[in-house]
């Protein structure tokens, strides 16, 4: 019964963050993707110049083609985040409540800042690279937690060493800095942590993961787009401190606020009391590990950033879930005693802030597909004016308003057409959907509003 309550609560994750995938509108780069760029890139050369992200590409070209598709990988990436530290949680202390450590985890990528939100889940180039590759990182984590100083009989399977490799090379074609942390942690696994594990242990995942990563790392950059940038020969990107938006500008930017200042004092603050009192408590060396391996990732994979730009909020996804595995795992120990409280209040907790979000991205969604045929129609007619249609606000989306986004504007708006914006106050009272007679009447009363 148990676990059929949990696979119901794992279907039910699932629909959450795949109807993000699906309801959410495309903007920016998306809609580059949706176009020509995308139709021709594996067709042509431009993959071999453009940069190393070879699977994240490939994830764009599907997601901006495919509603069905985006609503099964978003939910796939985030079930298997939540699965993945609910395993980890289990390594670590197998009497915790592995329900309570999936409905925090889910809890917590959904309330993900609202900065990071709109690069990852409300932007589909940007999902399709920051999102999944934390998928990795945890496993490793998890392989460390699960294995350490386990010497008992261990079963080997050829078909498992050759799936852990062909996953360690595909999750190295995403985002280029997890790519390098992914090396970096086989780095200190070989020098640190290696006698801590058994020889069968080795040979099954580490060996292969160590082949895999190494192959992968080559495999992206030896992709023409960073010749490019080492030779600074990319408008895009740049190395060096003083050029660009690195890391730098965004963390003076972070403590240039009072308000800003203070939460990250109070987060940290948190943080460190939480690992104190769970040490305190149950003095376990596993959890130890994991907060060590975790903090040291966070470090890891953000470094590049001091002299590589562009960095964006994106860049963080993955230290603000390695963050969350610290806090969950840490959290589900201490509160073991008090579960029949927690658990119901976690569980109404995700199905509320989970029909906000799909709301959200219900509504993002359905003002796109009617601003954008609205723009056609009124394209189509040649007239002087172009009347578009404003979302209430872009808080969760990577995008500027429909009425000033430069690439909303190139394709669905004429070269010689004046942008007229229209609160989305004014005409939301008189949606309807987009159909040709509709559009015909929702003009008519625009034109009325626009007036006035």
């Amino acid at each position: 019964m148990k676990l059929m309550r949990k696979y119901i609560w794992y279907i039910i994750f699932f629909v959450i963050f795949g109807l993000l995938g699906a309801l959410m509108p495309y903007v920016g780069d998306d809609l580059n993707w949706q176009g020509h760029w995308g139709s021709q890139y594996f067709f042509s050369t431009d993959f071999l110049h453009y940069d190393g992200r070879y699977l994240g590409d490939l994830f764009v070209i599907l997601l901006t083609r495919s509603k069905t598709f985006a609503f099964l990988l978003y939910g796939l990436c985030a079930i298997t985040v939540i699965y993945l530290v609910q395993l980890i949680g289990k390594a670590i202390f197998p009497k915790g409540s592995q329900q309570l450590a999936m409905f925090l985890t889910s809890i917590g990528l959904l309330l993900v800042p609202a900065f990071i939100f709109q690069q990852t889940w409300g932007w589909h180039a940007g999902f399709a690279n920051y999102v999944p590759s934390v998928i990795f990182p945890l496993f490793f984590i998890y392989l460390v937690c699960r294995y350490y100083d386990q010497f008992n009989h261990f079963r080997f399977s050829r078909f498992l060493e050759f799936a852990v490799l062909i996953f360690a090379i595909f999750s190295q074609f995403l985002a280029e800095h997890v790519t390098v942390l992914n090396c970096f942690n086989v780095v200190i696994f070989w020098i640190f942590l290696r006698q801590h594990f058994s020889s069968s242990v080795q040979r099954q995942y580490f060996i292969p993961l160590t082949i895999g990563n190494g192959i992968g790392f080559i495999l992206m950059f030896i992709n023409g787009a960073y010749w490019k940038i080492l030779l600074g020969h990319d408008n895009y990107r740049k190395v060096g401190s003083s050029q660009g938006e690195t890391l730098i500008p965004f963390i003076k930017y972070m403590f240039y606020s009072k308000k800003h200042t203070a939460f990250l004092l109070i987060g940290l603050t948190f943080l460190i009391f939480l690992m104190w009192l769970n040490y305190h408590k149950f003095h376990n060396f596993r959890q130890v590990l994991v907060n060590l391996l975790a903090l040291l990732s966070c470090v890891v994979s953000i470094l590049p950033f001091l002299i590589i730009s562009p960095f964006g909020p994106r860049c963080l996804f993955l230290t603000y879930v390695l963050l969350l595995l610290v806090v969950v795992t840490n959290l589900v120990s201490l509160l073991n005693n008090y579960q029949k409280l927690a658990i119901p209040v976690a569980m109404l907790a995700v199905l509320i802030i989970g029909a906000r979000f799909d709301y959200l991205a219900y509504n993002y969604g359905r003002i796109f597909e009617l601003s954008k045929a609205y723009c056609i129609h009124q394209k189509k007619l040649q007239r002087k004016n172009n009347y578009v249609l404003n979302y209430p606000d872009t808080w969760y989306i990577w995008t500027a308003n429909a009425s000033d986004d430069r690439v909303f504007r190139a394709y669905y708006i004429g070269k010689k057409q004046k942008v007229v914006p229209v609160n989305y106050y004014q005409w939301d009272h008189y949606y309807m959907k987009p159909n040709k007679n509709n559009i015909r009447k929702l003009d008519k009363i625009i034109i009325k509003i626009a007036r006035y």
